[in-house]
């Protein structure tokens, strides 16, 4: 059986670096460098959405939070994809890693979401509860 590449640390720091850019550059920047990087962490799976549909976003979803060990639940039906989280993997691992984090961490879903979903002829809305670390994504024609 091959090994999973988890490095669930990473978490950690991209909060450090969402607060950091938010405070020295302000919220317009991190929101503008994160729908830039979007589009390059991201081009596969958009192409693979462009192609195939919400079918390959059930797909990635599906096998993301299945490594991270996440509890969650996917919704399918034609034309929308909805995510329901438990308990965010993300932020169970920096709360008992003793991360500080950002305030808006879950901001980057949404925009994150939200330009995923623009260049894939989509719409996307994300209800997030920060601190109770659950949210729910959907996509949506």
């Amino acid at each position: 059986m091959a090994k999973k590449y988890l490095h669930k640390d990473f978490h950690g720091a991209l909060s450090y670096g969402l607060e950091f850019l938010a405070r020295r550059y302000g919220r317009r920047a991190l929101d503008e460098y994160l729908r830039a990087a979007t589009k390059v962490i991201y081009r596969d799976l958009i192409a693979q959405i462009r192609r195939r549909g919400l079918k390959a976003l059930a797909e990635y979803w599906r096998k993301m939070y299945s490594t991270e060990g996440a509890v969650f639940k996917l919704n399918e039906a034609p034309g929308a994809l909805e995510l329901t989280i438990a308990q965010c993997p993300a932020l169970k691992h920096m709360r008992k890693a003793g991360y500080k984090i950002y305030a808006d961490f879950c901001r980057q879903t949404k925009i994150v979401n939200a330009e995923i979903a623009a260049l894939t002829g989509y719409q996307s809305k994300v209800v997030a509860n920060q601190k109770k670390a659950r949210c729910r994504q959907r996509f949506y024609k």
